[in-house]
């Protein structure tokens, strides 16, 4: 008897110790609805997309606006003559003198600088460029927004989801006591067979919605984490009730206006 209670409690430590160590290697991150949205904002697909057509855009505007900015060149070169033509020539009774045509060395640098003073097609590039900026902030904004939005819809469809699921494993144990219950009562002859089928019928039924309903959970959580980015693969747990939902306002008004 000491025997078997000593394993009992040697199991029961080891797997004490094995469940702290799996957290220990791999932790589960805890996730509110607004470190989900701050979450989202730099680490969705879509606001990557978005922050690289702001940072394309404003590329093309500076090289819209360049165009009117003044222009620098330069040249610079130089020579090294080995051989140089010489011709000899006589000056009358002079003794005769050899000239060179050409130098040793050679040199040519110059500087010029030129400004656009009138050139519509320049202004009114300068003048789409900023246009250009302005929608480009404006789709930024929308996208913020959006992301907003899809963040707050996943994240409370996945919490409702958990519900659900508790929900129904609370109902499953109340249907397995009543048929314990039920099949005690049948075995002393008190109640019909047609009770016992009914109470095992509603024990598999909620067992078949329960697989159901945790696989919508589980499909839930995936699109939610695909939704603000974050790894599939890596476990997480939202922290969050519905009430908090009710309180859920996007701000259509200001996406029409941008």
């Amino acid at each position: 008897m000491v025997n078997t209670a000593t394993k009992k409690s040697t199991f029961l430590r080891f797997h004490i110790l094995g469940v702290v160590a799996i957290g220990l290697l791999f932790p589960i991150e805890e996730m509110s609805l607004d470190s989900a949205i701050e979450y989202a904002l730099e680490h969705s697909t879509a606001m990557k997309l978005a922050l690289e057509d702001k940072k394309i855009a404003y590329s093309q505007s500076v090289e819209a606006r360049s165009a009117a900015l003044p222009m620098l060149s330069g040249i610079v070169s130089g020579s090294r003559n080995f051989m140089i033509a010489e011709q000899v020539v006589k000056f009358g009774d002079q003794p005769p003198v050899s000239i060179k045509f050409g130098m040793d060395n050679q040199a040519v640098y110059g500087l010029s600088a030129t400004q656009t003073i009138f050139e519509g097609r320049v202004f009114s590039a300068i003048r789409a460029s900023k246009i250009y900026d302005k929608i480009i902030e404006s789709s930024y904004e929308v996208s913020t927004l959006s992301v907003e939005e899809q963040t707050k819809t996943a994240f409370y469809n996945t919490i409702m989801t958990m519900k659900v699921v508790d929900v129904m494993n609370s109902s499953l144990d109340r249907a397995k006591s009543n048929l314990e219950k039920t099949l005690l009562i049948y075995s002393m002859g008190k109640v019909s067979e047609l009770d016992k089928i009914r109470s095992e019928t509603n024990v598999a039924r909620l067992e078949s919605d329960l697989v159901s309903a945790e696989k919508n959970s589980e499909i839930a959580m995936e699109f939610f984490k695909k939704t603000i980015g974050f790894p599939v693969s890596e476990k997480l747990f939202l922290v969050g009730n519905l009430h908090d939902g009710e309180s859920m306002e996007f701000k259509y008004d200001t996406l029409v206006d941008v």
